[in-house]
């Protein structure tokens, strides 16, 4: 792995607290080994830290697009669930009364 791959993986340890995904140990202090993982010292489990980098856009414009889309997407798959449920009902009504 790189030195930047290294400073990446110290920066956000430094960030953020990290916990065992066996016990929820705390991590914080452990150090970390060659592959670039850390042994729990409570109960033994192995983790490795990936890094991954996303490739975001930088224009305030098309992002706010996007998030507008979605929310009008998000609006019309609710109104499609709520309608959906309500034809439900009725079907049920009217096998139940019929």
């Amino acid at each position: 792995m790189s030195v930047e791959h290294d400073r990446v993986i110290a920066k956000a340890r430094g960030e953020r607290s990290f916990i065992c995904l066996r016990c929820r140990y705390e991590l914080d202090g452990v150090p970390m080994n060659d592959a670039h993982g850390v042994v729990c010292p409570e109960c033994g489990y192995e983790m490795r830290f990936h890094v991954q980098v996303r490739l975001e856009s930088n224009d305030q414009v098309y992002q706010q697009s996007v998030k507008k889309t979605l929310n009008r997407m998000d609006r019309v798959l609710t109104r499609l669930a709520f309608g959906l449920v309500a034809v439900a009902v009725v079907v049920v009504l009217v096998m139940i009364f019929f």
